[in-house]
């Protein structure tokens, strides 16, 4: 059961957290580069804030899967991020970055499984698999971004407000799989994402350079992996939850392309919300289902 105090320390305080950053590294004697990293500077430290709510002090070296997600992927993520929001620095060291995240995330938040569980030939084949999964969503989104920014309309310049319902959808659905403390850091993903992007400068006067989905994904990523891995989430409803995360894609089909931006809008929503609802929907039977056969 979440505490009425978390939800104002998990949620509320990240949210006024992010906003400050982001709106300090508006001022304009900021550099371009820091303007155009406020969004994840402003997720990244809302989500720090709303860690600390939940789990306390971050610990240091991190011997948990989350430890590892807060103190190694999202800082490097974040630098990843400012790299990419640097003119002067080539946009493949970015993409290196990213590619090198992708297949060092796995080994890092799964140590217990490469230590205590997994043979050599099953850890390689899983860390291979899931590095490969995750560097082809991470292309998929952000390739989905750079399209989306090129665009005029705020109603696809701030798609990335989806990945907001994806955050909260994911939360849910691990809550209901056995891990509340897990599920708290993807609804505080999605407080701090609201947040940030419904303002001015947060989603809508990005560059393509200037993405603000690395953070978010990369705490996507370490949820679904929790999720699945130590909190019972379903195979397949990890799949949906990941699936979810691209529909926005269909909004650049040739046939809803040119619709007017109020229906565009509600097509995306629409096929982002389906396989969430889906994955609450039978998460929440399968959790009843295992109450009344434990309380008879």
């Amino acid at each position: 059961m979440i505490e009425p105090l978390w939800l104002l320390l998990g949620l509320l305080l990240p949210a006024v957290a992010s906003v400050a950053v982001l709106l300090a590294t508006r001022h304009r004697r900021c550099p371009a580069w820091l303007s155009q990293s406020g969004p994840s500077l402003a997720i990244a430290t809302g989500f720090v804030v709303g860690y600390t709510a939940t789990y306390g002090t971050p610990v240091f070296p991190p011997v948990e899967s989350q430890q590892w997600l807060l103190t190694a992927v999202l800082p490097a993520t974040l630098i990843v991020s400012i790299l990419g929001a640097i003119n002067t620095v080539p946009s493949p060291i970015a993409w290196i970055g990213r590619l090198a995240l992708a297949l060092g995330t796995p080994p890092l938040l799964l140590q217990s499984y490469l230590r205590y569980t997994w043979s050599t030939g099953q850890a390689f084949t899983w860390i291979a698999s899931l590095g490969v999964a995750i560097a082809t969503v991470w292309a998929l989104l952000s390739r989905l971004d750079a399209k989306y920014a090129q665009a005029q309309t705020p109603s696809t310049r701030w798609w990335p407000l989806l990945l907001a319902i994806v955050a909260g959808g994911t939360g849910i659905a691990i809550m209901m799989s056995g891990s509340q403390t897990i599920a708290q850091l993807g609804l505080t993903l999605a407080a701090v994402l609201v947040a940030v992007l419904i303002l001015p400068g947060g989603s809508d006067q990005r560059t393509p350079r200037s993405s603000p989905i690395d953070i978010p994904f990369a705490v996507l990523v370490g949820l679904w992996l929790n999720g699945y891995f130590y909190a019972e989430l379903l195979a397949w409803h990890t799949a949906l939850l990941v699936l979810a995360s691209l529909m926005p894609w269909v909004g650049l089909i040739p046939a809803l392309r040119n619709r007017p931006p109020w229906q565009n809008t509600a097509i995306r929503l629409i096929a982002t919300a389906i396989p969430i609802i889906i994955v609450i929907a039978t998460a929440a039977i399968r959790f009843n289902r295992e109450m009344t056969d434990y309380y008879g």
